[in-house]
């Protein structure tokens, strides 16, 4: 990592606040701090109220908190990251199709076998080499982004497998809403719920008739993001069930209800996709279904995303996405990572050389494991790192340190900058991807973030795109 000071959101050069956030600050001055300080703590009350003990009394509280200062994006800025995000959520629905079909960039050398028979994401069972599959792998799609001192935005982390955190996005938003909502009165900003209906839309249409049904399959309360199921399903108005709910009879899924079985053709899933079938998979009690992965290749059920779809988080691929960008799609990457290395290459292992200190290191196809910063470790633990990477260069990837930009948070001594990092989502109409008019952003705190360790309660803000026409603006 550079020692360039990381950019501030808020601020341009000279300590005056950007264009875009000028309406916003003026509002937040007019309520003072004491009083922003006060409805953050109002927040923090509604999200505990309303939150997964309202719905199981004695649950553990979500460990979530929504900051009462929204980070803004420009319009164009964001009209941006939406095209990038769209095409690099094509390309790797392409990939996808290509490693579960033909594998022709197996074939080709452009990306190593090491990477997909070793991830554990990979499911077999959804191979499909004779190409008779007909549907997208990938319908959603989120990005996890840090905009580095240069101003430019780089992409940490794909999340194609279950891409969660829409519903806290949403959540957000109506309790921000409601807390303080004079900040809504000082501008125009695009609006969420559009995004919500395209997305019930889509799903309905991914139905064969308009009686079939559609419901949000969950491993049920004992999961940490079991909250967001909840919330999920009741924003798309889908049923929310379990394995235990489901049962396959002559190839097709059924939901069991008390007034007999009810089919079902399209599940949101929100199990991993080596959980849904005991028979084919990892045979975890409760959370499959015996049978479902083969109801999904006699076309009888839709699954969104595709079982196998969490093999494109595999931190490694990235390294490969600017080669294979013009290979698939015919045109270059136009948003870029944070520069990516797979040691198993020796030419990535000879840029890293004996500098292991100033990169982060990651499994390569283990997107859920924790990064690692070298340079922060002590002299001997560095050293033991760099003996597993020796011993073992194909299973490790390294990531350039970059410097996440800083953004407002409320505190109780006023504002106070913490870095951001920024999640967006996409949804595919069946046509074309669009994004939500939003997302969600993360304020850290210490401990140093790069070191992949997150805060005991989650600091969470809104996303804000200023709204160009009053043509966007949806409702009063």
């Amino acid at each position: 990592m550079t020692g360039a000071e990381p950019l501030d959101e808020m601020t341009e050069g000279g300590g005056r606040a950007r264009p875009h956030w000028r309406l916003l600050l003026s509002t937040i001055s007019s309520l003072g701090h004491d009083t922003l300080f006060q409805r953050a703590r109002l927040m923090d009350a509604a999200f505990a109220e309303e939150g997964i003990t309202a719905i199981l009394p004695g649950e553990r509280a979500v460990d979530w908190r929504c900051d009462p200062i929204p980070l803004v994006i420009t319009a164009a800025e964001f009209n941006g990251l939406e095209q990038g995000l769209a095409q690099r959520a094509e390309l790797l629905n392409h990939v996808l199709a290509d490693l579960y079909g033909p594998r022709t960039l197996l074939h080709e050398g452009l990306v190593p076998p090491h990477l997909v028979y070793n991830n554990p994401a990979f499911l077999r069972p959804c191979s499909d080499p004779d190409g008779r599959r007909r549907d997208r792998h990938l319908w959603f799609y989120a990005a996890d982004m840090l905009r580095d001192p240069d101003g430019g935005w780089r992409v940490l982390a794909d999340r194609t497998g279950q891409t969660q955190g829409l519903a806290y996005a949403l959540e957000n938003r109506r309790i921000l809403s409601r807390v303080v909502p004079e900040l809504f009165q000082s501008q125009r900003i695009r609006q969420l719920r559009q995004h919500v209906e395209m997305t019930s839309d889509m799903l309905q249409a991914l139905a064969p008739d308009d009686t079939a049904g559609v419901a949000l399959l969950s491993s049920g309360h004992s999961d940490p993001l079991w909250f967001e199921h909840v919330l999920l399903s009741r924003e798309l108005s889908v049923g929310l069930v379990e394995g235990g709910d489901l049962t396959i009879r002559d190839g097709q899924v059924f939901l069991k209800t008390l007034r007999g079985l009810q089919p079902v053709d399209v599940l949101l899933r929100r199990v991993d996709g080596r959980q849904m079938d005991p028979l084919e998979g990892d045979q975890s009690p409760g959370y499959g279904v015996a049978g479902l992965l083969d109801a999904v290749r006699s076309h009888t059920v839709r699954i969104v995303n595709d079982p196998g779809a969490g093999f494109a988080e595999a931190p490694a691929l990235a390294a490969f996405l600017p080669q294979l960008a013009p290979r698939l799609l015919g045109e270059p990457l136009r948003l870029a990572d944070a520069r990516t290395l797979w040691l198993g290459d020796p030419a990535a292992r000879a840029v890293v050389g004996d500098d292991l200190g100033r990169w982060m290191v990651r499994r390569a196809v283990d997107g859920t494991v924790r990064s690692i910063t070298a340079g922060a470790l002590p002299e001997a633990a560095r050293a033991e790192l760099a003996q597993r990477i020796l011993a073992a260069p194909e299973d490790y990837v390294v990531s350039e340190r970059l410097a996440a930009s800083v953004a407002p948070c409320s505190g109780p001594n006023g504002l106070e900058p913490r870095p951001i990092l920024l999640r967006l989502f996409l949804v595919h109409d069946g046509t074309r991807w669009q994004a939500l008019q939003g997302g969600l952003a993360r304020g850290l705190a210490p401990p140093d973030p790069e070191t992949g360790a997150r805060p005991g309660i989650q600091l969470s803000k809104d996303v804000w795109v200023p709204a160009e026409d009053s043509a966007e603006i949806q409702g009063p």
